[in-house]
């Protein structure tokens, strides 16, 4: 019951294609900046980090993974992955 209700509470009561559809508003801003293409996110947060995985294809056709933010209440954003470690990219400013 305690892993349950701590899942629950995880990911605010959005179900998986409400991440999915968050992460993907997220990952268009992000390939934007970046000139890259999204090709696609998943609806599952599988490591419990308020990210899901993201595949983007970069200016030279490359496959890229990376992760989007599905829950603008907690986190805004997308970060590359590579090798070692996650390289993460400024949020663009809000404009006032």
């Amino acid at each position: 019951m305690g892993l349950t209700l701590s899942l629950g509470l995880h990911n605010c009561g959005l179900n998986p294609q409400k991440m999915k559809e968050n992460a993907e508003k997220e990952g268009q801003i992000f390939v934007q900046r970046l000139g890259f293409t999204l090709i696609s996110c998943t609806g599952n947060d599988s490591d419990r980090n308020n990210y899901v995985s993201c595949t983007f294809k970069d200016k030279n056709g490359q496959l890229v993974e990376g992760e989007c933010a599905y829950d603008p209440s907690v986190n805004t954003g997308c970060k590359l992955k590579n090798s070692y470690n996650y390289q993460p990219l400024p949020s663009p400013e809000t404009p006032q």
